[in-house]
């Protein structure tokens, strides 16, 4: 008993990670006490484990199977016996068998399949073509365009033959059976054992495993049947974490689903279906197994297929900032990631954009055309982020069509004067760690000076970077942070990587942890109509193995355009992670003071503009002005004249509809006064 608990809690809580990067491709190089952890390191475990480039997949069909058609069902497991045909593979551990018929056509992801090909390692692939690799254990999150139309069993933990092949050889194999239009295909894995799995830190668990992956002709319904487990008694029971379900034609939730056994201790009649992990969003649910747990006897996992609704489209993510500095001058731009997931193209679709609260702003944006199963990122016009200290609520919708369950998003924004934020506030200060944000550290390569990870901001106005604040997470997600030394510093850098602040280098303690750690720049950043950076870097570490790198993220829905950046070596170009990075709103935020000299004390209160911020009409009065002459000219943030004309001291109207969205100095003069007023076309 105390076992049994002692394992359930470490699958749930501690977990100490470390990985290693080599060219483009993540190896496996991971030592840990449990499995349960953060998004980031769940996600940079499963990356590690599947094997293959991390290329964009193409848009493709679209999965025709959902969570609420899977169900978990008693059955009956009947072996094959002599019954079929034996697949040949070189081996029993990491192999790919050839193209096998499938004895009919199954419909699977909108496409029509005759032929599959078998992996030693728990899983069919539909078609003629192989996975990317004989030993790639994770064809599920797999990004590579090569790990699509899977059927899993038992991936993720690596599988071997039976280690007595006498007694139990193993075995795979298929076989038709019944008659047109109701065949079945059986497709039988015999005999293979798992091996012990350092990622749960869970020893080998069966000395035999038999399962078989059913297709069913006409309904195209899938069953993952299990028959006999047989523990192995002689080892300390562990949590091995499976992957088991169906995948369509991407890593994307939407095209999994999943069975979810999220503890090794509880029965297999628990399992339920899910297209991704509930507590950690974007990652797929695991099923977890122990040997003394072991499958009933035909215990079945059914998946039936539904017909996509032909008008589906999907607000899947909205890219803000959580806090937005009016110091900058910068006009805000949301963007939103859109999904068609319906069976059909979508053609002029009217996306819209809703801000209330501090800002009241509404735009349109119409999407042209959008294939099923594509996605795109739409970018809205601008508005300016009102003065003063509020909060915006920002919804992204589109229009009804066949599901509206998922037609709008809500994003709420902080609006300050002097900060500036990619994560959701509710107050950065005292709640960093919102909806599913789990603080989780990132990987590192080198030993020391390993690089710096980074947010990207832009100011349009003059503006000095006092400071920055990054959120140091605690033990439980970074528990090398209290028992070696991290050395780490702030530092602001231009597009080019030219370093223009840099605070003290800082050796966190346990007193740092679980907070926002300010770091000053002795010299402040001086920045002005141009992208810049602010990040942490980090600069020793205990040894070359212990990767962990210590600040906090929360998760985001999608991949973050344009947001999160890493220097590889300090002083080079930023780029753009590779890996899962930028799914994340990384906990930092910069401190700014505005130093343009935009004046609203010269005379400003004699000029009276309404509605300010506008669409780009203002209505003027300078009636209060002495003297005659009222002329009236509009500069941009960089001395550029865009408007000039005479006008009347009472009533007057500029047209600004022609330029950009911005921050405008509007300047009155009499022949007796001048008076200067600041402006923002929305």
């Amino acid at each position: 008993m105390y076992i049994s608990t002692l394992i359930h809690k470490t699958e749930i809580f501690t977990f100490y990670l470390f990985i290693t990067f080599m060219k483009k491709h993540l190896q496996d190089a991971i030592s840990s006490p449990s499995f349960k952890a953060s998004k980031l390191k769940r996600r940079m475990l499963l990356a590690a484990l599947a094997a293959g480039s991390f290329c964009a997949m193409p848009a493709m069909a679209q999965l025709n199977y959902r969570p609420a058609n899977s169900t978990n069902v008693a059955g009956t497991y009947t072996d094959l016996g002599s019954t079929g045909t034996i697949i040949t593979v070189a081996n029993n551990d990491n192999a790919n068998s050839a193209a096998q018929p499938i004895g009919f056509t199954f419909n699977y992801n909108g496409q029509a399949f005759t032929q599959f090909v078998l992996n030693t390692n728990g899983y069919i692939k539909l078609g003629s073509t192989a996975p990317s690799s004989a030993a790639l254990l994770d064809p599920i999150s797999s990004t590579n365009s090569a790990n699509t139309n899977i059927i899993a069993a038992s991936s993720f933990v690596d599988l071997q033959g039976a280690a007595d092949q006498t007694a139990n050889p193993t075995e795979f194999r298929v076989a038709t059976t019944g008659t047109a239009p109701n065949r079945v295909t059986t497709i039988q894995f015999e005999n293979l054992a798992d091996k012990a799995t350092t990622v749960a830190n869970a020893t080998a668990q069966f000395t035999t495993m038999q399962f078989q992956i059913k297709l069913y002709e006409t309904t195209n319904n899938i069953e993952l049947v299990y028959g006999t487990w047989v523990s192995n008694s002689a080892t300390t029971p562990g949590g091995q974490p499976l992957l088991v379900g169906l995948k369509g034609s991407t890593a994307a939730p939407i095209d999994w689903v999943l069975a979810s056994k999220p503890s090794s201790g509880t029965a297999w009649t628990a399992t339920t279906f899910v297209n991704q992990d509930p507590n950690f969003p974007g990652d797929p649910a695991l099923h977890f197994v122990r040997n003394t747990f072991l499958p009933d006897a035909g215990r079945t996992y059914r998946f039936t297929p539904f017909t996509l609704p032909p008008n589906d489209l999907s607000v899947e993510a909205i890219f803000s900032q959580g806090k937005v500095a009016t110091a900058t001058g910068t006009p805000h731009v949301v963007k939103a990631l859109i999904k068609n997931t319906g069976s059909a193209a979508a053609t002029n679709k009217v996306i819209s954009l809703d801000v209330t609260g501090n800002n009241t702003f509404s735009t349109t944006v119409t999407l042209a055309s959008l294939p099923a199963g594509a996605d795109t990122i739409i970018s809205f016009a601008s508005y300016m982020p009102v003065a003063g200290s509020g909060t915006n609520f920002i919804e992204v919708s589109v229009p009804n069509d066949d599901v509206n369950l998922n037609n709008a998003k809500d994003f709420t924004q902080v609006v300050s004067t002097n900060a500036e934020s990619y994560a959701m506030q509710a107050d950065a200060t005292t709640d960093p760690v919102l909806e599913t944000a789990i603080p989780g550290p990132f990987g590192q390569t080198a030993a020391a000076n390993s690089g710096v990870r980074l947010s990207r901001f832009f100011a349009t106005n003059k503006v000095k970077v006092n400071s920055m604040r990054a959120y140091i997470p605690g033990p439980a997600f970074n528990p090398a942070v209290l028992t070696a030394t991290r050395t780490v510093y702030a530092i602001v850098v231009d597009a080019s990587g030219n370093e223009l602040a840099r605070s003290a280098d800082m050796v966190l303690t346990a007193a740092d942890v679980d907070n926002f750690i300010t770091f000053n720049f002795p010299t402040p950043a001086i920045v002005e109509n141009q992208d810049y950076f602010i990040g942490l870097g980090l600069l020793a570490k205990p040894t070359a193995v212990d990767f962990s790198f210590p600040f906090s993220v929360q998760n985001g829905d999608a991949d973050r355009p344009n947001t999160n950046f890493v220097m590889p070596t300090p002083g080079t170009t930023p780029v753009a992670p590779e890996d899962a990075e930028d799914d994340y709103r990384f906990l930092f935020e910069a401190n700014l003071t505005n130093i343009t000299g935009v004046k609203e004390d010269l005379n400003a209160k004699l000029v009276s503009v309404y509605p300010n911020p506008s669409n780009g009409v203002f209505n003027v009065s300078a009636k209060d002005m002495k003297g005659g002459n009222l002329n009236l000219e509009v500069r941009d943030m960089q001395g550029r004249l865009v408007y000039s004309a005479a006008a009347s001291k009472d009533n007057a109207t500029i047209n600004l509809k022609n330029v950009a969205s911005g921050v405008y100095m509007l300047k009155a003069s009499t022949d007796a006064e001048v008076a200067v007023k600041r402006i923002v076309v929305q």
